[in-house]
């Protein structure tokens, strides 16, 4: 900026008294910022979150114009623009000098903004055009600026918060049209969940952070995508923070002084790999909301995590909110709002917006292929029933169908097509898109296989050594030596696109799942040595990658193998690698019930090796436990429970205050490994012995607490049921019930799985109790709340509603309602046949007791040839469990063949032995204790 002068009308001759009196109305405004944030957006027509930017940058400029104190945090701001811009002081100068001139006298008139277009008075006209454009272009390339660059004080750092662009999709593969980002169709039915987040945002403290959780393909990620659109919009600084952004900005040497400059919403997809840099991101984020609390002008900062699945109580996010250190931790546990579940989208109904989302979808494809879609047929109730089963309601699935239904002509199918015949559609796309698109040299195969190892390694740079030599390995591997790992890397970009990370993996993630499973298996020979290779090449991510897939096709027959795969891999990984496994694996999933104990098993093997807390053996022992009752096997469970009380026992002597809780935790996986084996007086003893534990920690800490509290009182509840106490188990119940209401009211995605758990056993002890009325209103209360989890989560809730629907199949019955009953019990049968398929030691018992009580309810109306058919199937589940280890399923097994007996007698025919004799002489023995 020149500093030629004019005389007395210069620019430059003007003094500080004048300088005050020019900036001094407008410093002194209470909304200050606001004032130059429009006239920014008004006169300069920045976005919103650029003007905001740029006033966060300008206003310390001028109050050190006037000889303010300007704080440490913008000192160091103003020192990194000063090693970007030569004479950054004087043009700050000057831009403050002009701002004063054209907002002073809107501000003396009282004015928000004026638009002035005269040269100021006393400023000759050539200097103030000078000025004038001078300071417009310095405000543009402060505009222009990366924000979290400039608040570390390194304009060299690449940090950014990125909200992707839709592209170009015509002549694309349809996987690429369904990139959340690329805007395929509107989003639909999210209001609820916008509305959530804008609450979230808009609330009055500085930080906060929160978690979305959901299944593959629900729209998790395009929500995110939206609404950070949609805050870009109200001037926040807006984004995802991607995996080396994170990492490098919490790495950074300034950014222990790292403060946003704007209000600032960040979003990191794919959380749970990512736990070391969001530990110190949170306790940043504390130190930063404690430092803005003493500020007039406080910036609210927010971060969302995205994730499959997240429990306060476990796992990876157990992980963050134990981080930090005293009133660190105190305020990233206070800073979390309740963890949200993004359910199928819906806006009248859930199947109008199907509808909807379909109607798009064929407009869509009709715009972008320039093909016309075929009309979409009106569905019945048994076709919306058969929609909602094949696409899961998730919004994926749901384009899926509606875009194979194009491809194909055939609308009617949509009534037909199964989740998988989509699901192999959508590969089969893949592949032949691959194939047209091959360049000369490279064999489709050897693309196919690259494109899949992508999909488990994540992005690959295009000269990254690491991946050429996975390339190259496994080229050689396949047959094809002579391919140029080179000429693999530039046709999957080419396929596939590029980001900041590298070559961008096939999308979406259950597709790109199912395309990369049903490529690697067709050569199984080498896929042991494959994935070892990718896991060290790309470790935690592709751990993080292969386990979503794991559970993404739990349901897809014939590519539940890669669970299979992984189960190699253990013994293969070192242990510091394996716990951060630990905390990736989603306990409650049947897909990862086998991996969890392999996992655990392998850690006790490890750890016994070297030197190591008791503490942790015990822990891991403690989670062993329960995955081997997950599994069926019950001697082990029980085994590996007792050597952790017994460990926990030893160490709460010394250290109570650390160890009562865990000792707690022990007893009951103990009691109900004890009951699993018929136990029942022992079960009742230890949990009592654990209720006592619970009972004193939660007078002192109820939040902490009292969710263990009703734990050990609902399973005393059942273990007084099972005894005959009917009375003392529904007043243990009782009480579970009214703490988990209380708590589900308050967080009900942490805590209705546990009310309606309570409810299920409370409406046990009513039936027992002959209060049918009773035992049905509970009942229903558990089957409607399990019905909602297992829509949103069927892998993780369906088991709990069958045996749900059993129970109200026998309250039904007992009210003499057989057709509500036999409906009932006839969706718990089917959901247990199609899970005994794929673990028979877990579910075949309870499979064994549905067959029992559908039995019961079809001889209440005398349909006995029915009702002996349905006992015998019940007796051949459980027989080879019950030969095994006759004391746990010794009355179930009696009942089921007094009840055979006495329905084939009924009918006039006598049972015949040669297939029970085996039953019939473990029966006729004393049970084994």
């Amino acid at each position: 900026m020149s500093e030629e002068r004019t005389g007395h009308n210069t620019v430059e001759s003007i003094s500080a008294d004048d300088l005050k009196q020019v900036l001094g109305p407008l410093l002194d405004a209470k909304e200050r910022n606001r004032i130059i944030e429009t006239f920014l957006k008004d006169e300069l027509e920045l976005p919103g979150y650029q003007a905001k930017f740029v006033a966060k940058i300008l206003v310390p400029s001028l109050e050190k114009l006037i000889g303010a104190t300007v704080s440490r945090h913008f000192i160091n701001i103003h020192d990194a623009l000063r090693r970007r811009f030569d004479g950054y002081d004087r043009r700050a100068f000057g831009i403050g000098r002009w701002l004063g001139y054209r907002l002073a006298p809107s501000m003396a008139k009282g004015a928000i903004l004026k638009q002035l277009t005269s040269t100021p008075k006393g400023i000759a006209e050539d200097a103030w055009k000078k000025l004038n454009d001078q300071s417009r272009i310095c405000i543009k390339q402060l505009a222009e600026l990366k924000q979290i660059g400039l608040a570390l004080g390194d304009l060299t750092a690449t940090v950014t918060l990125d909200i992707d662009k839709p592209g170009n999709l015509k002549d694309l593969q349809p996987s690429r049209w369904l990139r959340p980002y690329n805007d395929f169709i509107p989003m639909k039915g999210r209001a609820p969940y916008l509305k959530y987040l804008t609450a979230f945002c808009s609330a009055d403290s500085v930080f906060l952070w929160t978690l979305l959780t959901g299944d593959g393909g629900i729209g998790k990620t395009r929500l995110a995508h939206e609404f950070a659109k949609m805050q870009e919009t109200e001037g926040w600084h807006a984004g995802f923070l991607r995996q080396d952004g994170l990492e490098q900005l919490v790495d950074h040497p300034g950014f222990r002084n790292w403060r946003p400059l704007t209000e600032t919403f960040m979003m990191v997809d794919y959380a749970a790999n990512k736990i070391e840099a969001l530990k110190k991101m949170l306790v940043r984020c504390v130190r930063i909301a404690r430092e803005e609390e003493t500020d007039n002008e406080p910036v609210r900062l927010r971060l969302l995590l995205l994730e499959r699945h997240g429990s306060p109580e476990d796992g990876w996010l157990e992980q963050l909110m134990i981080c930090g250190e005293g009133a660190q931790h105190d305020d990233i546990v206070s800073s979390l709002k309740p963890p949200r579940k993004v359910e199928a989208p819906a806006v009248e109904s859930v199947d109008a917006t199907m509808e909807d989302i379909l109607h798009l979808t064929l407009g869509s494809w009709g715009r972008v292929t320039g093909r016309q879609p075929p009309a979409l047929p009106v569905f019945d109730e048994s076709g919306w029933a058969h929609f909602r089963d094949a696409t899961q309601m998730r919004p994926l699935f749901v384009e899926m169908a509606g875009i194979h239904a194009c491809e194909t002509g055939d609308a009617l199918g949509l009534v037909r097509w199964t989740q998988n015949d989509l699901l192999k559609a959508a590969v089969a796309r893949e592949r032949e898109y691959i194939q047209k698109n091959c360049p000369a040299g490279v064999p489709a195969e050897c693309l196919y296989r690259a494109v899949a190892l992508l999909t488990f390694t994540g992005p690959q740079s295009l000269k990254a050594g690491g991946w050429m030599k996975l390339l190259a390995k496994d080229a050689n591997a396949s047959g094809f030596p002579a391919v140029q790992p080179g000429a693999l890397c530039n046709a999957s970009s080419d396929l596939l696109g590029v980001e900041a990370d590298g070559i961008t993996p096939l999308g979406p993630d259950i597709l790109a799942a199912a395309f990369s499973v049903s490529v690697l298996r067709e050569s199984p020979s080498g896929v042991a040595d494959l994935l070892k290779n990718m896991l060290d090449l790309a470790g935690i991510e592709a751990w993080s990658r292969l386990l979503r897939a794991a559970i993404d096709l739990y349901n897809f027959e014939d590519l539940t193998i890669i669970g299979e795969w992984l189960l190699v891999q253990i013994d293969r990984r070192p242990l510091e690698e394996l716990y951060a496994v630990e905390n990736l694996v989603q306990k409650i999933s049947v897909a990862h019930r086998r991996l969890l104990v392999k996992l655990y098993e392998t850690m006790i093997e490890k750890i016994s090796k070297k030197p190591s807390p008791a503490s942790e053996q015990a822990r891991i022992l403690s989670n062993l436990g329960p995955g081997y009752g997950a599994l069926g096997r019950r001697e082990e469970a029980l085994a590996a429970a007792r050597r952790a009380v017994e460990i926990y026992e030893d160490l709460a002597k010394r250290n109570p205050d650390a160890f009562e809780h865990h000792l707690a935790r022990s007893l009951n996986n103990v009691a109900i490994s004890y009951r699993a084996l018929g136990r029942i007086e022992e079960a009742l003893a230890t949990t009592k012995r654990a209720e006592v534990i619970w009972g004193r920690l939660a007078e002192r800490d109820p939040d902490a607490f009292e969710h263990y509290l009703a734990m050990s009182l609902h399973n005393m509840g059942i273990w007084y049921g099972d005894l005959g106490c009917h009375d003392d188990g529904l007043a243990a119940e009782e009480r579970a019930v009214q703490i988990r209401a209380r708590l589900a009211k308050r967080n009900p995605e942490a805590f209705e799985p546990y009310l309606a758990t309570s409810l299920n056993s409370v409406g046990n002890r009513y039936s027992a109790l002959g209060r049918d009325e009773e035992a049905l209103k509970a009942t229903e209360r558990a089957v409607g709340i399990y019905e909602r989890l297992a829509k949103r989560n069927p892998d993780a809730f369906e088991p709990d509603l069958a045996a749900s629907l059993n129970n109200l199949g026998s309250s039904y019955s007992d009210l003499a309602r057989p057709g509500e009953a036999l409906a009932a019990v006839e969706r718990a049968v089917s959901t247990y046949e199609r899970l005994v398929k794929r673990n028979p030691d877990a579910f075949e018992p309870y499979l064994a007791s549905i067959l029992g009580t559908k039995g019961t309810v079809l001889r209440a109306v005398g349909r006995n040839f029915e009702a002996a058919d349905s006992f015998l199937k019940g007796i051949g589940s459980l027989k080879r469990l019950f030969l095994r280890t006759p004391v746990p399923f010794f009355q179930t097994m009696r009942s089921l063949l007094n009840d055979y007996v006495n329905a084939r007698r009924s009918i006039g025919i006598e049972p015949e032995t040669q297939f029970l004799e085996a039953i019939l002489a473990e029966l006729n023995r004393k049970p084994r204790e």
